[in-house]
């Protein structure tokens, strides 16, 4: 799997955005999240998903259980990816457009159809899955945002 890399920051040097803890670690996440590092993003936002009240408990929830997906797919574990898939953008889907400062519409819209595919390809799917197809996730402070790079 190749690593993909980041673009600059197109936040201009003036502009002040005030962001929560919750909102910066995303950030964080998000660059890891991007980067294919899936293990790293879950391990990440855990503890603070332990901790995070309604309806950002919900929203982290299905972030990890998104990225959680990916990994399976990555340790060849096709129906675990699918169903975690399928369980986080369920959780999501309510929080769209926007949640904790991420866009959540079409973030979802690239997980469904990496979900199809990867149905479609079943248990080839580890070794044919088109990894790039995978969206990617978007701050809302920005266009297209930090922690995200353009295809």
């Amino acid at each position: 799997m190749k690593v993909r890399p980041l673009p600059p920051s197109r936040l201009k040097p003036r502009e002040k955005i005030a962001l929560t803890d919750l909102e910066k670690l995303l950030r964080i996440g998000a660059g890891l999240f991007n980067h294919g590092l899936f293990f790293e993003f879950h391990e990440l936002l855990e503890e603070s998903w332990s901790r995070a009240q309604e309806p950002e408990k919900q929203f982290l929830q299905a972030l990890i259980q998104i990225a959680v997906g990916f990994y399976r797919l990555q340790a060849r574990k096709v129906r675990g990816c699918l169903q975690l898939l399928r369980e986080g953008e369920e959780k999501a889907g309510p929080l769209a457009p926007a949640c904790l400062g991420l866009e959540v519409r079409e973030f979802l819209g690239g997980i469904a159809a990496c979900r199809s595919a990867i149905a479609r390809l079943g248990e080839r799917a580890p070794d044919e899955f088109d990894w790039a197809s995978i969206p990617f996730m978007r701050s809302v402070h920005t266009s297209p945002g930090i922690a995200s790079r353009d295809r």
